[in-house]
């Protein structure tokens, strides 16, 4: 079976000549890639030396006989290794999904054949390993975002900067909607004194018993000193995706809510009464927005209307069903492809990846595609002005690689075709709110993080921190 080959960093020798602590092994475990690397801490910086993107749907050894986790593992340790990398220190594997059995497994989301298990890790000699929830590994590495530099996170809102940060909102659309907030609090005195301690007794051995008085406060001064300027990192992920979502109840949105309302409840047993933000803003979300849009085009405009719309709103949305079904019939093939796509995917029960799809097209070329991505961007900044209500951060920065696709800058620094077009669109829907909440969340800086390691790295500072470094 094909795997992609081993993507080494940028000055990869340089970096594992100048690396400052061990190295560990570290995975950002998704339903589309399973993300494995090597990474180490390098001027007191999280850095990934050596990165593998397998894809999630070849691993299902369990049940089919192919590529099984520790089979991955196992690759990417021999791949490693012909690059200088021996032994990893300690591992960190972040999947997306809830975390089990007090930390010992996890099955990924929408992937319910593939079960990470911390056995595996054992297994392959590695004694200290860790499974944590995807956006736990995020609430590891907010704090580490440089999220004024334009390579690392694109404004959304610039907010006022506040004194100190303590808290940290974040969500992030991906095949679902995660959340976690990350509270960053100074060491507390009394445990700073106890790793002075500690301090002394690893650099000296008993020799620092003998020191002077003096010359004792002396160094305990300046290892406090050192540690006073580091902090706490408490990541508090959360299911904050399953937040109901706030849709207007009128003109075509609450019609395509009332669509996708009909594919929640034929999925589950029981009726939705209201629907969440991951059904509008992750994968899953733009599976389920084209998807209405494409029943809306191919179906009776007046037997839908009267079936899901009050007699009162027909008049908001009649002009902008006129203009789908005339823009179906200028690009009639491209629109039969597209919904032949999103009916194999509805009927293999693969609708988050319908998105990949749609991120195929560039924007004019199909309306349908227009209206589908400007609805999720409304409902991202909606769902980041409810998370900021629910959490009080001082900063939000936001995670995921789809709004990236479409906001911020590219390779060459240069912003995005459509950025603030995008923008423009979620600052509306940050911005639907009572004036006197509008006056709370104005204030917040909200950034989008481009970085694509974002959870590789919060797995490196969670290793790290298991290895029994600070």
């Amino acid at each position: 079976m094909d795997i992609d080959d081993l993507v080494l960093s940028e000055n990869y020798n340089d970096r594992i000549s100048s690396i400052e602590s061990p190295v560990y092994l570290v995975g950002d475990l998704g339903a589309t890639n399973f993300r494995l690397a090597a990474a180490a801490m390098q001027n007191g910086k999280p850095k990934i030396l050596a990165k593998v993107d397998y894809d999630t749907a070849k691993i299902d050894g369990e049940i089919t006989g192919g590529l099984s986790i520790i089979d991955i593992i196992e690759d990417f340790g021999r791949r490693a290794k012909n690059h200088g990398i021996s032994e990893f220190k300690a591992a960190v594997l972040a999947p997306a999904g809830p975390v089990l059995d007090n930390g010992q497994s996890c099955r990924i989301s929408q992937r319910d054949n593939i079960e990470v298990k911390i056995r595996d890790l054992y297994s392959y000699g590695i004694s200290k390993a860790m499974i944590i929830n995807d956006f736990g590994a995020i609430g590891y590495a907010l704090p580490y975002i440089d999220y004024k530099n334009t390579q690392e996170a694109a404004c959304l809102q610039k907010g006022t900067d506040p004194e100190n940060i303590e808290v940290i909102g974040c969500i992030g659309p991906g095949t679902g909607l995660g959340a976690v907030s990350t509270q960053s609090e100074k060491y507390p005195d009394e445990l700073v004194a106890e790793k002075s301690m500690v301090c002394l007794s690893e650099i000296f051995g008993r020799l620092y018993q003998y020191f002077p008085n003096f010359l004792q406060k002396r160094i305990k001064k300046s290892i406090q000193k050192e540690l006073n300027k580091k902090k706490l990192v408490l990541p508090r992920p959360c299911e904050g995706g399953h937040i109901p979502a706030s849709v207007s109840n009128h003109g075509i949105e609450q019609l395509i809510n009332n669509l996708i309302t009909d594919y929640r409840t034929d999925e589950l047993d029981e009726k939705v009464i209201s629907l969440e933000y991951e059904d509008f803003v992750s994968a899953r979300g733009i599976g389920n927005i084209s998807r209405a849009y494409k029943e809306i085009i191919k179906t009776n405009i007046f037997r839908t209307l009267f079936n899901k719309v009050p007699l009162r709103e027909w008049k908001n949305m009649l002009e902008e069903i006129w203009n789908l079904k005339r823009d179906y019939r200028q690009n009639k093939e491209e629109y039969e492809k597209l919904f032949g796509i999103i009916d194999e995917k509805v009927r293999n029960n693969e609708i988050t990846q319908i998105g990949s799809e749609i991120g195929e097209y560039n924007r004019g070329d199909l309306l349908l595609v227009d209206r589908t991505l400007d609805l999720f961007f409304e409902m991202y900044g909606r769902a980041a002005r409810d998370a900021i209500m629910a959490q009080g951060p001082d900063l939000m920065l936001l995670a995921g690689g789809i709004a990236g696709k479409y906001i911020g800058s590219d390779e060459k620094g240069e912003q995005k075709a459509h950025h603030e077009h995008y923008v423009g669109l979620f600052q509306k829907g940050l911005m639907k709110n009572p004036v006197s909440r509008n006056n709370y969340t104005k204030n917040i800086p909200i950034y989008q993080i481009i970085n694509p390691d974002i959870g590789l790295i919060g797995c490196t500072l969670a290793a790290h921190e298991l290895a029994g470094y600070d």
